[in-house]
């Protein structure tokens, strides 16, 4: 039997339970991967070019860039003002990614893999955890039959799993009240450890972070644990309900900083294995980087609402138990962000990337601006700033404090 998703386009007609409605809807028919072709999938692929890229990770002498859903991307960044592909890691349904001691933790779908990339054109698969992500293409893994009334899982062992949706039809429905069906929401959208660990940096938007021996990934819900004591041998330890539409995770110190739709969830885990919430911080409905120098954190407020102003909150988090706002800041469409030295790198849309000075929060400097193309992702480093674009990797150097001098530009 044909299953198929059926999705409001435009404003959804509000209901009520003692009446009926003829609505249009856009009929989408799931995509599926063979679970066997998923767990088959992670190999070199001999072309180089990104065709979406995503979200960056700096590690040693290298830049990984997602290539959203596909792969990793690993450039070769001895030489800043000369980047260069190195090889291409194909990893289906890949958009996260963190590295301890040349492993890579990537997700796969609803996996986690643990690949060796000592040397990034002969990397070799050393772990699989499977099932421990959700769906990434229904809300609560399941979607619904609307003609049938009939629930299936979006991870089916005899199909596979739900990978994309393909609009095949659009019909009118007859709907009593609330109708009785689920519409599915539709996304696809650095540590410390001990001795002798190397660790990379995520970029603001990472939903992966390593912190002492853990790696820590969020979903939209949830908070996953991981111990990576033995960086080859990953073991799931726990999950524990973190807050609601959650999109990013970055750890400073013993702290954890999980950014949601809604607001800042800030957590303790000088007891890794254990990470106990401290406080909550609200603010309106938007998307939700954040990150930390200090005992300050910078978060960009992305806004879904064409009546509320973007905008730039540092929090005084001095007290993990009681954050508060010390300054807010328009900006016009914010994505990542980064800090160093209190020099602060926003990825603003098309207004541009913007660096400021933000070592007297009350008053803070805008000491450069670079446009002519769409920043989504930054990491500070060594003097330097990495820019995730969408069809290019930029560098810039930002060590006279006033100005991003450009290094390089990769195109992807």
């Amino acid at each position: 039997m044909k299953k198929y998703i059926y999705l409001f386009l435009g404003a959804v007609a509000i209901l009520c339970s003692s009446c009926r409605r003829e609505v249009t809807l856009d009929v989408y028919k799931p995509q599926y991967m063979s679970l066997n072709t998923l767990r088959s999938s992670v190999a070199h692929n001999t072309s180089l070019t990104v065709a979406d890229s995503g979200k960056i990770y700096i590690y040693s002498n290298y830049i990984l860039v997602n290539d959203k859903a596909r792969g990793v991307l690993v450039v070769d960044n001895s030489d800043p003002s000369s980047p260069q592909k190195l090889a291409y890691i194909t990893i289906p349904g890949n958009y996260d990614m963190a590295v301890r001691n040349d492993i890579l933790y990537a997700d796969s779908y609803v996996d986690l893999i643990a690949l060796d990339i000592s040397d990034p054109q002969n990397v070799t698969l050393v772990k699989r955890i499977s099932n421990v992500f959700p769906c990434l293409f229904t809300n609560e893994n399941a979607v619904y039959d609307i003609d049938n009334k009939k629930k299936f899982q979006a991870v089916d062992p005899g199909r596979g799993i739900v990978t994309n949706w393909v609009k095949v039809d659009s019909r009118k429905v007859i709907i009593d009240g609330w109708g009785g069906f689920y519409l599915p929401a539709m996304y696809a959208d650095a540590g410390t450890a001990g001795s002798g660990t190397v660790t990379g940096t995520a970029g603001s938007l990472s939903r992966f972070t390593i912190s002492s021996n853990y790696l820590y990934t969020v979903d939209q819900k949830q908070l996953h644990l991981f111990n990576i004591t033995a960086p080859q041998d990953p073991q799931a330890e726990g999950l524990m309900q973190a807050g609601f539409d959650i999109e990013t995770i970055f750890a400073h110190d013993h702290a954890l900083f999980i950014g949601a739709q809604s607001g800042l969830y800030i957590y303790d885990n000088t007891d890794p294995a254990a990470p106990v919430q401290k406080s909550s911080f609200c603010h309106i409905t938007s998307y939700d980087p954040v990150v930390v120098e200090s005992n300050r954190a910078y978060v960009t407020l992305r806004s879904q609402s064409e009546w509320r102003d973007s905008s730039l909150e540092i929090i005084d988090i001095s007290s993990l138990s009681l954050p508060s706002t010390l300054i807010s800041y328009t900006l016009s469409d914010p994505y990542g962000l980064a800090i160093d030295n209190n020099r602060l790198v926003v990825c603003d849309g098309n207004a541009g990337l913007k660096l400021y000075d933000v070592a007297n929060v009350s008053n803070i400097i805008q000491r450069d601006t670079v446009t002519g193309y769409k920043p989504y992702d930054v990491i500070m480093a060594s003097g330097r700033a990495v820019v995730a674009g969408q069809y290019s990797l930029y560098q810039y150097s930002y060590t006279n404090g006033h100005s991003l001098s450009e290094l390089s530009v990769l195109d992807l």
